[in-house]
């Protein structure tokens, strides 16, 4: 072979391999075992594009299944208590005096709905009310419709807390909280997890579903939740909103603002947080909280709204099968 032919020889193998290159740079998904001169960098190399290398193969990792995935719309009931208000949402036919939250549904999501276009989750600490909630999905799941029971507290960070059974069964213990509000309250130890962490896991980017049954006016999914956690959203709340899952999950608020003497401790491994309230001063936190919630000119959050639905304490309506047969 003549020199000349030698380097346009040595010149070709050199434009194929950085060609192969750039195509496996831009297609590593396609690309399933590493040559023995890998052509990527370092780094690249060592855990792929979007992927990890396991000994000689390149994978691209699956995206964690959520939750909120083949959900349009979704109503989060934090401090669901019985659950009515996703009754509220799926059956409002069945609660004629239901204003508050029939209002805010219309509102949020239409009166051309179609239920299954929702996933709703009930956040509910007390066990008291677990059989309740399982009733609740049974019920729901009969006529194809998403309900999840999740039986935790919500907070700011992840653990335990000690909440108190206020001897207030006549109210389907409204008062389930951390606050001692009866002398004879009786103790007990729940898990807790940070709302914020839930919602990104769980809601936040999850698939929307390819087909859409509902006639919705401006076309776009949406989050609305309910927030009634006996005094936790002093904690809840500045966490949603300053981590900036709030603005970017979650398009409307409504709920109680409890007006209470609070105390939450700073976290045990950094220092950071705690807060320290008498009842005059939580009415003042809650105020100044909501006015630079609405000074943010970029937020997805239309609004926070304090009104809640207190009707129907006990539901009173009987959960019906969809074939008409009574399930409690």
């Amino acid at each position: 072979m003549s020199p000349s032919t030698c380097r346009i020889a040595i010149i070709l193998t050199f434009a194929v391999i950085n060609v192969t290159c750039f195509w496996l740079f831009f297609h590593p998904q396609s690309y399933t075992g590493t040559p023995n001169g890998d052509c990527l960098s370092s780094s690249a190399s060592s855990t792929g594009i979007d992927g990890a290398k396991s000994g000689n193969n390149i994978f691209v990792e699956k995206r964690k299944k959520k939750l909120g995935d083949g959900c349009f719309h979704v109503f989060l009931d934090v401090g669901a208590n019985i659950g009515v208000h996703t009754r509220f949402l799926y059956e409002p036919n069945l609660y004629p005096n239901t204003k508050t939250a029939a209002s805010f549904f219309n509102e949020q999501f239409g009166t051309s709905r179609d239920n299954h276009d929702f996933c709703a989750f009930g956040f509910e600490p007390n066990p008291a009310h677990r059989k309740r909630h399982e009733n609740l999905m049974a019920h729901f799941k009969a006529g194809g419709l998403r309900y999840h029971y999740i039986g935790v507290a919500v907070s700011d960070s992840v653990g335990n807390m000690t909440f108190y059974h206020n001897q207030d069964e006549a109210k389907e213990e409204w008062g389930f909280s951390d606050h001692v509000l009866n002398k004879d309250a009786v103790a007990e130890v729940v898990p807790k997890i940070r709302l914020a962490d839930w919602i990104m896991d769980e809601i936040y980017d999850r698939e929307m579903p390819s087909i859409v049954l509902g006639d919705y006016a401006d076309k776009k999914p949406k989050v609305v939740m309910k927030m009634d956690i006996e005094s936790q959203e002093y904690a809840v709340l500045p966490d949603l909103m300053f981590s900036g899952v709030l603005c970017k999950t979650i398009d409307f608020v409504f709920g109680e603002f409890h007006h209470w003497n609070i105390h939450y401790p700073p976290d045990e491994v950094t220092g950071r947080g705690g807060l320290e309230l008498g009842a005059r001063e939580s009415l003042k936190f809650k105020n100044e909280l909501l006015r630079g919630f609405h000074s943010v000119k970029h937020c997805r959050t239309a609004s926070i709204s304090g009104l809640e639905d207190e009707s129907y304490l006990h539901d009173g309506v009987a959960l019906l099968s969809y074939d008409n047969g009574p399930t409690r």
